[in-house]
């Protein structure tokens, strides 16, 4: 499923009978998109990017996702320059992931607690160049999830951030 270059979308609203999508869910470079509700009921998908979206807050409209990957070792889920995403809530049900974890380049990220159910990738960690993200926030999530191979990069995020206990 590809959505890009949709100067006037707003929300993803028609799009609530979709369940599943076996390949990429990519939405980019949607220039007016402030949510992602409408894909309410998609509960996997084989990869997802996110990228450019510059109105975009939040993950609310994905709270029935609970699986993101496949059998392709270039499976990912991967954030990046969405520069009004403050955080990653609407992952509820995100539990486990046959993918890579990359977030990267979003300038206003500050928290990873949506992340709260995920236990599981099978790839590379990368969450780096958030600006506002605290240094902790990624070793918060780090720290919870198995299955992290090769690359494993934090950098760029606020060191001198602070952290909910």
């Amino acid at each position: 499923m590809l959505i890009f270059d949709n100067a006037a979308l707003v929300t993803l609203a028609g799009l609530d009978g979709v369940t599943s999508a076996t390949s990429e869910v990519q939405i980019q470079n949607n220039t007016s998109l402030t949510s992602l509700s409408g894909l309410n009921a998609l509960t996997s998908m084989g990869s997802f990017r996110l990228m450019s979206n510059p109105k975009l807050v939040n993950l609310t409209g994905l709270e029935s996702l609970s699986y993101v990957g496949d059998d392709d070792s270039t499976t990912g889920f991967a954030i990046s320059g969405n520069d009004s995403l403050v955080s990653v809530d609407g992952l509820t049900s995100l539990a486990s992931m046959n993918a890579y974890l990359t977030l990267q380049g979003n300038d206003a990220l500050a928290s990873l607690r949506g992340f709260a159910p995920l236990t599981t990738i099978n790839g590379f960690f990368a969450i780096m160049n958030n600006p506002v993200l605290a240094t902790c926030e990624v070793a918060w999530l780090h720290d919870r999830l198995t299955g992290i191979t090769d690359l494993d990069v934090s950098e760029g995020n606020d060191d001198a951030g602070v952290c909910a206990p």
